[in-house]
């Protein structure tokens, strides 16, 4: 079962909602009580996790009373989460790929692009974050925990400092409600890049791969308007999908 739920940690499930499937595939069929008891997971959890899972197709519910449970298999989902990963990796760098054509071609200044390589990138990220910045828009993709952390702690500093920072973020993440403040936004989108787009006023930093985080891409100058752009499409459209997928949620599925 371990094996299961990695590998649905890496199709995009929480840890919680894993365990929950895991749970449901030993179980067969039940009612989310024997699920939080089998998976040692408050009920309340459970609930919250049979929904998602509900919404993703992994779970089937029967009309009966007690509502009762039972999984499906994710051969499906997996292969569409695969699927929609390199997808959004592939339009990431398909990007880069353009921009750093277009720099070429119009034989822009080197200092309007910059390539790093290596380890140290995640404490250069930190540093670009700690400048005094206006405006921060952050899509934050497939970190793995300690940078993510890392990371957020520096945007959510910034707004503190008087940054306007809007923060894009995988629905099955979540913040806590401590870090909000006047200056800090975030919505939570259905499907997030496996990278990490950070721009702050008229620089952008691009990791097309954050679980690597061997590469990064510094733009500057008006290039940064098509990231912009780019993310402002993340920010309006992805979210609407996400809100409609909550909305088609009925809420008497959960009992």
């Amino acid at each position: 079962m371990e094996v299961l739920i990695r590998a649905l940690m890496e199709a995009g499930l929480s840890g919680e909602e894993a365990k929950v499937y895991a749970a449901l595939i030993r179980l067969g069929e039940a009612t989310a009580r024997e699920v939080a008891e089998e998976a040692k997971i408050p009920t309340t959890h459970v609930y919250e996790a049979l929904s998602a899972l509900l919404s993703r197709g992994l779970v089937s519910l029967t009309d009966t009373r007690p509502r009762r449970y039972c999984a499906k298999m994710p051969e499906h989902f997996i292969r569409k989460s695969i699927e929609e990963k390199v997808n959004s990796l592939r339009n990431i760098m398909d990007m880069a790929i353009k921009t750093i054509s277009q720099i070429r071609v119009n034989s822009m200044n080197r200092s309007q692009c910059e390539v790093m390589m290596g380890r140290g990138i995640v404490d250069f990220i930190e540093s670009f974050l700690e400048k005094p910045r206006r405006n921060i828009y952050a899509l934050i993709g497939d970190l793995s925990e300690k940078v993510e952390t890392r990371i957020l702690d520096n945007i959510v500093k910034a707004s503190k400092r008087g940054a306007k920072v809007k923060l894009a973020l995988q629905a099955s993440k979540a913040l806590p409600q401590s870090v909000m403040n006047p200056n800090f936004e975030v919505r939570y989108i259905e499907v997030a890049p496996p990278g990490l787009l950070i721009i702050a006023d008229d620089e952008a930093v691009l990791v097309p791969d954050a679980q690597s985080m061997s590469t990064c891409v510094v733009f500057r100058g008006d290039i940064v308007k098509r990231y912009l752009e780019y993310y402002h499409h993340v920010w309006v459209e992805h979210y609407l999908h996400f809100m409609r997928r909550a909305r088609a949620m009925r809420i008497d599925e959960l009992y």
